[in-house]
Protein backbone atom coordinates (compact mmCIF):
# COMPACT_ATOMS: atom_id res chain seq x y z
CA UNK A 1 0.00 0.00 0.00
CA UNK A 2 1.46 3.58 -0.93
CA UNK A 3 1.24 6.00 1.59
CA UNK A 4 1.58 9.41 0.32
CA UNK A 5 1.18 13.57 2.27
CA UNK A 6 0.97 16.78 0.92
CA UNK A 7 2.84 20.36 1.92
CA UNK A 8 2.56 23.47 1.08
CA UNK A 9 3.89 27.10 2.31
CA UNK A 10 1.99 30.13 3.32
CA UNK A 11 1.87 32.88 0.59
CA UNK A 12 1.68 36.67 1.37
CA UNK A 13 -0.81 38.97 -0.73
CA UNK A 14 1.27 41.98 -0.51
CA UNK A 15 -0.66 45.15 -1.44
CA UNK A 16 1.13 47.93 -2.81
CA UNK A 17 1.60 50.23 -0.16
CA UNK A 18 -1.09 49.22 1.88
CA UNK A 19 -0.61 46.16 5.03
CA UNK A 20 -0.06 42.56 4.14
CA UNK A 21 -3.44 40.43 4.44
CA UNK A 22 -3.35 36.94 5.18
CA UNK A 23 -4.65 33.90 6.64
CA UNK A 24 -2.80 31.41 8.47
CA UNK A 25 -4.02 27.81 9.53
CA UNK A 26 -2.85 26.64 13.08
CA UNK A 27 -2.42 23.34 11.52
CA UNK A 28 -0.93 22.44 7.67
CA UNK A 29 -0.64 19.16 8.03
CA UNK A 30 -2.01 16.21 10.05
CA UNK A 31 -1.29 12.20 10.30
CA UNK A 32 -3.50 10.11 11.63
CA UNK A 33 -2.21 6.80 13.34
CA UNK A 34 -4.38 3.45 12.12
CA UNK A 35 -3.96 -0.01 12.58
CA UNK A 36 -2.45 -1.95 9.46
CA UNK A 37 -6.07 -1.74 7.31
CA UNK A 38 -5.92 1.86 7.71
CA UNK A 39 -8.98 1.47 10.04
CA UNK A 40 -9.58 2.48 13.71
CA UNK A 41 -7.65 5.72 13.44
CA UNK A 42 -6.50 8.34 16.20
CA UNK A 43 -7.72 11.47 15.30
CA UNK A 44 -6.42 13.12 18.83
CA UNK A 45 -5.19 16.49 17.62
CA UNK A 46 -6.74 16.44 13.99
CA UNK A 47 -7.93 20.07 13.41
CA UNK A 48 -7.00 23.34 12.76
CA UNK A 49 -8.12 27.09 13.58
CA UNK A 50 -7.66 29.76 10.34
CA UNK A 51 -6.49 33.09 11.38
CA UNK A 52 -6.68 36.29 9.42
CA UNK A 53 -3.97 38.83 9.81
CA UNK A 54 -4.06 42.71 8.53
CA UNK A 55 -0.83 44.52 8.93
CA UNK A 56 -0.17 41.79 11.56
CA UNK A 57 -3.18 42.07 13.67
CA UNK A 58 -5.80 39.43 14.21
CA UNK A 59 -8.79 40.19 11.96
CA UNK A 60 -10.19 37.11 12.28
CA UNK A 61 -13.85 37.83 13.49
CA UNK A 62 -14.55 39.79 10.97
CA UNK A 63 -14.39 37.12 8.38
CA UNK A 64 -16.74 34.42 7.31
CA UNK A 65 -15.06 31.00 6.76
CA UNK A 66 -16.13 28.23 4.38
CA UNK A 67 -14.76 24.92 3.88
CA UNK A 68 -14.97 22.29 1.53
CA UNK A 69 -13.27 18.68 1.53
CA UNK A 70 -11.51 16.96 -1.27
CA UNK A 71 -13.71 13.79 -3.09
CA UNK A 72 -13.02 10.59 -3.85
CA UNK A 73 -13.93 9.24 -7.50
CA UNK A 74 -17.40 8.85 -6.16
CA UNK A 75 -18.11 12.34 -5.39
CA UNK A 76 -18.13 11.66 -1.59
CA UNK A 77 -16.18 13.72 0.50
CA UNK A 78 -13.01 12.64 1.79
CA UNK A 79 -13.08 14.69 5.13
CA UNK A 80 -15.84 14.35 7.72
CA UNK A 81 -15.49 16.99 10.36
CA UNK A 82 -17.21 19.84 12.35
CA UNK A 83 -16.60 23.35 11.17
CA UNK A 84 -17.33 25.67 14.83
CA UNK A 85 -16.45 29.38 14.58
CA UNK A 86 -12.74 29.23 12.77
CA UNK A 87 -12.04 25.77 14.22
CA UNK A 88 -12.47 22.67 12.08
CA UNK A 89 -12.50 19.12 13.55
CA UNK A 90 -11.98 16.05 11.49
CA UNK A 91 -13.84 12.98 12.75
CA UNK A 92 -12.95 10.52 9.68
CA UNK A 93 -11.46 9.81 7.17
CA UNK A 94 -12.05 7.80 4.48
CA UNK A 95 -9.55 7.60 2.75
CA UNK A 96 -5.43 7.75 2.79
CA UNK A 97 -4.96 11.48 1.53
CA UNK A 98 -7.40 13.92 1.53
CA UNK A 99 -7.52 17.88 1.78
CA UNK A 100 -10.05 20.78 3.24
CA UNK A 101 -9.76 24.22 1.34
CA UNK A 102 -11.15 26.53 3.57
CA UNK A 103 -11.94 30.40 2.02
CA UNK A 104 -12.31 33.48 4.34
CA UNK A 105 -14.67 36.39 2.76
CA UNK A 106 -14.66 39.78 4.23
CA UNK A 107 -16.61 42.94 2.24
CA UNK A 108 -14.43 44.84 0.06
CA UNK A 109 -11.35 42.12 0.23
CA UNK A 110 -10.34 39.59 -1.90
CA UNK A 111 -11.03 35.73 -1.24
CA UNK A 112 -8.59 33.66 1.16
CA UNK A 113 -7.83 30.69 0.24
CA UNK A 114 -6.08 28.04 2.52
CA UNK A 115 -5.70 24.06 2.25
CA UNK A 116 -5.66 21.86 5.26
CA UNK A 117 -4.02 17.92 4.10
CA UNK A 118 -4.61 15.18 6.32
CA UNK A 119 -3.01 12.08 5.70
CA UNK A 120 -2.94 8.04 7.50
CA UNK A 121 -0.63 6.51 8.45
CA UNK A 122 -0.40 2.64 9.16
CA UNK A 123 0.92 1.12 12.28
CA UNK A 124 4.16 -1.04 11.04
CA UNK A 125 4.63 0.82 7.74
CA UNK A 126 7.20 3.74 6.93
CA UNK A 127 5.15 6.78 5.68
CA UNK A 128 6.34 7.95 2.60
CA UNK A 129 6.00 12.18 1.92
CA UNK A 130 5.86 13.87 -0.77
CA UNK A 131 7.04 17.71 -2.22
CA UNK A 132 8.64 20.20 -4.30
CA UNK A 133 11.64 21.42 -4.17
CA UNK A 134 10.24 25.25 -5.13
CA UNK A 135 12.01 28.47 -6.04
CA UNK A 136 11.50 31.71 -5.89
CA UNK A 137 8.72 32.03 -2.90
CA UNK A 138 7.34 35.54 -4.67
CA UNK A 139 7.89 36.95 -8.10
CA UNK A 140 7.94 41.01 -8.36
CA UNK A 141 6.77 43.14 -11.19
CA UNK A 142 7.70 46.46 -11.60
CA UNK A 143 4.93 48.46 -12.54
CA UNK A 144 6.33 50.89 -15.10
CA UNK A 145 8.40 48.39 -16.81
CA UNK A 146 6.22 45.59 -16.16
CA UNK A 147 9.31 43.28 -16.24
CA UNK A 148 9.60 40.47 -13.69
CA UNK A 149 12.09 39.34 -11.44
CA UNK A 150 12.75 36.85 -11.62
CA UNK A 151 10.93 35.78 -14.70
CA UNK A 152 10.49 31.83 -14.20
CA UNK A 153 10.08 29.10 -11.49
CA UNK A 154 11.90 26.06 -11.34
CA UNK A 155 10.29 23.18 -9.43
CA UNK A 156 11.68 19.99 -8.69
CA UNK A 157 9.73 16.27 -7.40
CA UNK A 158 11.01 14.95 -3.99
CA UNK A 159 10.00 11.48 -1.52
CA UNK A 160 10.98 10.89 1.77
CA UNK A 161 10.55 7.21 2.91
CA UNK A 162 9.72 7.60 6.77
CA UNK A 163 12.99 9.08 8.18
CA UNK A 164 15.42 8.23 5.00
CA UNK A 165 17.26 10.96 3.23
CA UNK A 166 15.16 12.83 0.93
CA UNK A 167 15.62 11.50 -3.13
CA UNK A 168 14.76 13.06 -6.10
CA UNK A 169 11.40 11.75 -7.81
CA UNK A 170 10.04 11.81 -11.41
CA UNK A 171 6.45 12.77 -12.33
CA UNK A 172 4.44 15.16 -14.12
CA UNK A 173 3.96 19.05 -14.12
CA UNK A 174 1.23 21.36 -14.98
CA UNK A 175 1.55 24.68 -15.04
CA UNK A 176 -0.85 27.78 -14.66
CA UNK A 177 -0.64 31.42 -15.28
CA UNK A 178 -3.49 33.63 -13.21
CA UNK A 179 -5.14 36.14 -15.77
CA UNK A 180 -4.14 39.59 -14.87
CA UNK A 181 -7.47 40.90 -16.86
CA UNK A 182 -10.47 40.38 -14.88
CA UNK A 183 -13.61 38.83 -16.28
CA UNK A 184 -17.13 38.62 -15.03
CA UNK A 185 -18.57 35.42 -13.30
CA UNK A 186 -20.86 34.62 -16.13
CA UNK A 187 -18.23 35.12 -19.16
CA UNK A 188 -16.07 33.31 -16.98
CA UNK A 189 -18.35 30.31 -16.91
CA UNK A 190 -19.52 30.88 -20.58
CA UNK A 191 -15.52 30.36 -21.75
CA UNK A 192 -15.55 27.44 -19.49
CA UNK A 193 -18.41 25.64 -21.47
CA UNK A 194 -17.11 26.86 -24.12
CA UNK A 195 -13.78 25.13 -24.07
CA UNK A 196 -12.06 28.46 -24.02
CA UNK A 197 -10.51 28.28 -20.64
CA UNK A 198 -10.46 25.48 -18.22
CA UNK A 199 -12.61 24.97 -15.20
CA UNK A 200 -10.17 25.98 -12.26
CA UNK A 201 -9.79 27.32 -9.17
CA UNK A 202 -10.50 31.19 -9.81
CA UNK A 203 -9.32 33.88 -7.54
CA UNK A 204 -12.80 35.83 -6.86
CA UNK A 205 -13.43 39.36 -6.05
CA UNK A 206 -17.28 39.97 -5.76
CA UNK A 207 -18.62 39.31 -9.23
CA UNK A 208 -15.19 39.21 -10.93
CA UNK A 209 -12.76 36.71 -11.74
CA UNK A 210 -8.98 36.26 -12.39
CA UNK A 211 -9.01 32.71 -13.84
CA UNK A 212 -6.04 30.28 -14.16
CA UNK A 213 -4.86 29.42 -17.68
CA UNK A 214 -2.88 25.97 -18.42
CA UNK A 215 -0.04 27.17 -19.98
CA UNK A 216 2.54 23.88 -19.83
CA UNK A 217 1.42 20.19 -19.49
CA UNK A 218 4.33 17.47 -19.07
CA UNK A 219 4.33 14.95 -22.37
CA UNK A 220 6.53 12.40 -19.81
CA UNK A 221 8.16 11.73 -16.45
CA UNK A 222 10.26 14.93 -15.62
CA UNK A 223 12.28 14.98 -11.99
CA UNK A 224 12.63 18.53 -12.71
CA UNK A 225 11.47 21.70 -14.70
CA UNK A 226 12.27 25.49 -15.15
CA UNK A 227 9.43 27.20 -16.99
CA UNK A 228 9.57 30.80 -18.28
CA UNK A 229 6.55 33.60 -17.80
CA UNK A 230 4.29 33.74 -21.12
CA UNK A 231 2.56 36.08 -19.86
CA UNK A 232 1.65 39.21 -17.25
CA UNK A 233 0.32 36.77 -14.76
CA UNK A 234 -1.33 37.37 -11.32
CA UNK A 235 0.00 34.20 -10.00
CA UNK A 236 1.91 30.82 -10.97
CA UNK A 237 0.65 27.66 -9.69
CA UNK A 238 2.74 24.71 -10.19
CA UNK A 239 1.10 21.00 -10.00
CA UNK A 240 3.05 17.76 -9.36
CA UNK A 241 1.29 14.54 -10.32
CA UNK A 242 2.26 11.02 -9.71
CA UNK A 243 0.69 9.65 -12.75
CA UNK A 244 0.45 10.40 -16.72
CA UNK A 245 -3.31 11.06 -16.66
CA UNK A 246 -2.96 13.46 -14.00
CA UNK A 247 -5.02 12.10 -11.71
CA UNK A 248 -3.25 11.64 -8.42
CA UNK A 249 -1.97 15.05 -7.33
CA UNK A 250 1.28 14.61 -4.68
CA UNK A 251 2.19 18.27 -4.09
CA UNK A 252 0.93 22.04 -5.64
CA UNK A 253 2.73 25.53 -5.35
CA UNK A 254 1.53 28.98 -5.93
CA UNK A 255 3.49 32.13 -6.51
CA UNK A 256 2.04 35.42 -6.35
CA UNK A 257 3.20 38.46 -8.38
CA UNK A 258 4.43 41.11 -5.85
CA UNK A 259 3.56 44.61 -8.04
CA UNK A 260 6.16 46.92 -7.93
CA UNK A 261 7.77 44.59 -5.49
CA UNK A 262 10.95 46.97 -5.16
CA UNK A 263 8.99 49.28 -2.49
CA UNK A 264 7.79 46.36 -0.72
CA UNK A 265 8.64 45.33 3.03
CA UNK A 266 7.89 41.86 4.62
CA UNK A 267 9.24 39.17 6.42
CA UNK A 268 9.24 35.71 5.40
CA UNK A 269 9.45 32.84 8.10
CA UNK A 270 10.07 29.60 6.99
CA UNK A 271 11.79 26.57 7.66
CA UNK A 272 15.13 25.49 5.55
CA UNK A 273 15.61 22.19 6.77
CA UNK A 274 11.54 21.54 6.44
CA UNK A 275 8.87 21.29 9.14
CA UNK A 276 8.59 18.08 10.33
CA UNK A 277 10.46 16.21 13.33
CA UNK A 278 10.00 12.37 13.75
CA UNK A 279 9.66 10.89 17.01
CA UNK A 280 10.49 14.15 18.57
CA UNK A 281 14.14 13.35 18.02
CA UNK A 282 16.23 15.76 16.41
CA UNK A 283 16.11 19.27 16.07
CA UNK A 284 15.22 21.77 13.20
CA UNK A 285 15.73 25.49 12.52
CA UNK A 286 13.70 28.37 11.50
CA UNK A 287 14.33 31.44 9.84
CA UNK A 288 13.15 34.57 9.36
CA UNK A 289 14.11 36.67 6.46
CA UNK A 290 13.36 40.35 5.94
CA UNK A 291 12.66 41.56 2.25
CA UNK A 292 13.28 44.73 1.21
CA UNK A 293 11.41 44.16 -2.91
CA UNK A 294 13.49 41.17 -3.71
CA UNK A 295 16.83 41.86 -1.40
CA UNK A 296 17.07 40.40 1.91
CA UNK A 297 18.07 43.06 4.64
CA UNK A 298 18.98 42.52 8.16
CA UNK A 299 16.53 43.71 11.03
CA UNK A 300 17.71 45.60 14.32
CA UNK A 301 16.07 42.98 16.46
CA UNK A 302 13.77 39.88 16.37
CA UNK A 303 11.31 38.60 19.10
CA UNK A 304 9.72 34.61 18.63
CA UNK A 305 6.85 33.36 20.30
CA UNK A 306 4.87 29.79 20.14
CA UNK A 307 1.78 29.69 20.09
CA UNK A 308 -0.23 29.30 23.84
CA UNK A 309 -3.57 29.84 24.31
CA UNK A 310 -3.31 30.33 27.79
CA UNK A 311 -0.88 33.79 27.45
CA UNK A 312 -1.90 36.88 27.05
CA UNK A 313 0.10 40.58 26.55
CA UNK A 314 0.54 40.98 30.35
CA UNK A 315 0.95 36.97 31.47
CA UNK A 316 3.55 35.32 29.34
CA UNK A 317 3.15 37.41 26.16
CA UNK A 318 3.70 40.91 25.16
CA UNK A 319 1.46 43.92 23.23
CA UNK A 320 3.75 42.62 20.04
CA UNK A 321 3.29 39.42 20.24
CA UNK A 322 -0.69 39.64 21.36
CA UNK A 323 -3.08 37.11 23.12
CA UNK A 324 -1.97 33.74 22.61
CA UNK A 325 1.44 33.80 21.69
CA UNK A 326 3.96 33.33 24.34
CA UNK A 327 6.98 35.05 24.18
CA UNK A 328 10.53 33.08 24.17
CA UNK A 329 12.58 34.27 26.90
CA UNK A 330 15.58 33.11 28.82
CA UNK A 331 13.59 32.26 31.60
CA UNK A 332 10.36 30.54 29.64
CA UNK A 333 12.30 29.27 26.48
CA UNK A 334 10.72 25.71 25.59
CA UNK A 335 13.84 24.31 25.06
CA UNK A 336 14.72 26.99 21.61
CA UNK A 337 17.66 28.88 21.14
CA UNK A 338 18.02 31.51 19.17
CA UNK A 339 15.05 33.45 20.39
CA UNK A 340 16.63 37.24 20.01
CA UNK A 341 18.16 36.43 16.40
CA UNK A 342 16.91 35.59 13.14
CA UNK A 343 17.66 32.05 13.35
CA UNK A 344 15.70 29.65 16.02
CA UNK A 345 16.73 26.55 17.09
CA UNK A 346 14.09 23.98 18.18
CA UNK A 347 14.54 20.82 19.43
CA UNK A 348 12.48 17.86 19.03
CA UNK A 349 11.54 17.31 22.66
CA UNK A 350 9.72 20.72 22.21
CA UNK A 351 7.39 19.56 19.31
CA UNK A 352 3.75 18.02 21.27
CA UNK A 353 2.36 16.97 17.51
CA UNK A 354 1.98 20.24 16.61
CA UNK A 355 3.89 23.85 17.51
CA UNK A 356 3.45 27.43 15.98
CA UNK A 357 5.68 29.73 15.79
CA UNK A 358 5.72 33.84 15.07
CA UNK A 359 8.16 36.10 14.56
CA UNK A 360 8.44 40.11 14.96
CA UNK A 361 10.89 41.32 13.51
CA UNK A 362 11.79 44.96 13.17
CA UNK A 363 13.08 47.00 10.80
CA UNK A 364 14.09 51.08 10.87
CA UNK A 365 11.18 51.15 13.42
CA UNK A 366 9.07 49.24 11.13
CA UNK A 367 7.53 46.06 12.67
CA UNK A 368 7.07 43.06 10.50
CA UNK A 369 5.80 39.22 11.12
CA UNK A 370 5.15 35.87 10.39
CA UNK A 371 4.33 32.75 11.51
CA UNK A 372 5.23 29.36 10.72
CA UNK A 373 3.91 25.62 12.08
CA UNK A 374 5.98 22.53 12.66
CA UNK A 375 4.65 18.67 12.96
CA UNK A 376 6.20 15.66 14.73
CA UNK A 377 5.62 12.49 12.91
CA UNK A 378 5.42 10.30 15.60
CA UNK A 379 5.05 6.43 14.67
CA UNK A 380 2.92 4.71 16.62
CA UNK A 381 3.91 3.04 20.19
CA UNK A 382 2.12 0.19 21.21
CA UNK A 383 2.08 -1.63 24.60
CA UNK A 384 2.57 -5.74 25.12
CA UNK A 385 2.80 -6.81 28.47
CA UNK A 386 4.50 -10.25 28.47
CA UNK A 387 4.54 -13.41 30.78
CA UNK A 388 2.48 -15.97 32.07
CA UNK A 389 -1.18 -15.20 31.88
CA UNK A 390 -3.10 -18.28 33.81
CA UNK A 391 -2.92 -19.21 37.40
CA UNK A 392 -3.72 -23.18 38.77
CA UNK A 393 -5.92 -23.93 41.54
CA UNK A 394 -5.14 -20.52 43.33
CA UNK A 395 -1.28 -20.88 43.65
CA UNK A 396 1.62 -19.35 42.67
CA UNK A 397 2.97 -16.32 41.30
CA UNK A 398 4.22 -15.05 37.76
CA UNK A 399 6.33 -11.92 36.60
CA UNK A 400 5.17 -9.78 34.29
CA UNK A 401 7.02 -7.32 31.89
CA UNK A 402 5.38 -4.74 29.56
CA UNK A 403 7.31 -3.83 26.33
CA UNK A 404 6.72 -0.85 24.32
CA UNK A 405 7.36 -1.30 20.76
CA UNK A 406 7.23 1.44 17.71
CA UNK A 407 7.86 0.34 14.57
CA UNK A 408 9.80 -2.83 15.48
CA UNK A 409 11.66 -1.42 18.01
CA UNK A 410 11.94 -1.49 21.37
CA UNK A 411 11.26 1.60 23.75
CA UNK A 412 12.85 2.11 27.14
CA UNK A 413 14.01 -1.63 27.10
CA UNK A 414 15.67 -0.90 31.06
CA UNK A 415 12.57 0.79 32.17
CA UNK A 416 14.27 4.52 32.94
CA UNK A 417 12.67 6.74 30.25
CA UNK A 418 8.71 6.07 31.46
CA UNK A 419 6.84 5.44 34.49
CA UNK A 420 4.87 2.41 34.77
CA UNK A 421 1.71 1.78 37.15
CA UNK A 422 -0.11 -1.34 37.23
CA UNK A 423 -3.65 -2.20 38.28
CA UNK A 424 -6.21 -5.10 38.18
CA UNK A 425 -10.03 -5.17 36.69
CA UNK A 426 -12.31 -7.71 38.22
CA UNK A 427 -14.73 -9.80 36.66
CA UNK A 428 -17.43 -7.01 36.78
CA UNK A 429 -14.69 -4.40 35.74
CA UNK A 430 -14.00 -2.67 38.99
CA UNK A 431 -10.79 -1.86 39.98
CA UNK A 432 -9.46 -3.87 42.70
CA UNK A 433 -7.25 -2.77 45.80
CA UNK A 434 -3.86 -4.28 43.68
CA UNK A 435 -1.52 -1.52 42.47
CA UNK A 436 2.25 -2.28 41.71
CA UNK A 437 4.65 0.09 39.98
CA UNK A 438 7.97 -0.63 37.81
CA UNK A 439 8.46 -1.70 33.81
CA UNK A 440 8.39 -5.58 35.67
CA UNK A 441 6.24 -7.28 38.29
CA UNK A 442 5.42 -9.76 40.10
CA UNK A 443 1.77 -10.90 40.47
CA UNK A 444 0.20 -13.68 43.46
CA UNK A 445 -2.49 -16.05 42.29
CA UNK A 446 -4.11 -14.83 45.60
CA UNK A 447 -4.99 -11.26 43.66
CA UNK A 448 -6.76 -12.81 40.74
CA UNK A 449 -10.51 -13.94 41.94
CA UNK A 450 -10.97 -16.50 39.13
CA UNK A 451 -10.62 -14.21 35.88
CA UNK A 452 -9.10 -10.46 35.85
CA UNK A 453 -7.98 -7.88 33.46
CA UNK A 454 -4.35 -6.40 34.22
CA UNK A 455 -3.51 -3.07 33.24
CA UNK A 456 -0.33 -0.96 32.74
CA UNK A 457 -0.46 2.78 32.34
CA UNK A 458 2.79 4.23 30.54
CA UNK A 459 3.69 7.44 31.07
CA UNK A 460 7.02 9.53 30.45
CA UNK A 461 9.43 10.35 33.19
CA UNK A 462 9.10 13.38 34.29
CA UNK A 463 12.67 15.55 34.75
Amino acid sequence: MTLSATGQITILDLNDGLPAIYAVLSNDTHTVPTDVRGENGNYTGAETTLSVYIGGEDDSGNWTLDCVSSLNPEGIPVVVGVLDGKKFTVTSLTATVGTVTFTASKTGYDDLVKIFSISKTFQGQKATSYSLDFWPGTISKNKFTHTYFPNFVTAKGTSKLGDEAITALSGYFKIYEQSETAMSLNDYETAVLAGEILADDPHVISDIAFPYVLCYQSLGQEEEIVYTLTGVPKSVRVEWYEDANFTVLLDNETVPVVADGLDSLYASVWCPEGDKIRNQSGSLTIQADIYNGTETVIGSSYKWYILNAAATTTNMGDADGGNGWQLLTGTNSNGTSGYLSATLTVPGTSVQQNAHFKCICFYNDIKLSDTVSVSDISDVVACYLDGLGTFKNGQGTSTIRARLMRNMEELDPNGTVYDYTWSIYDTTNTLTAFSKTGKSITVNAAAINSRANLHCAVTKKIV
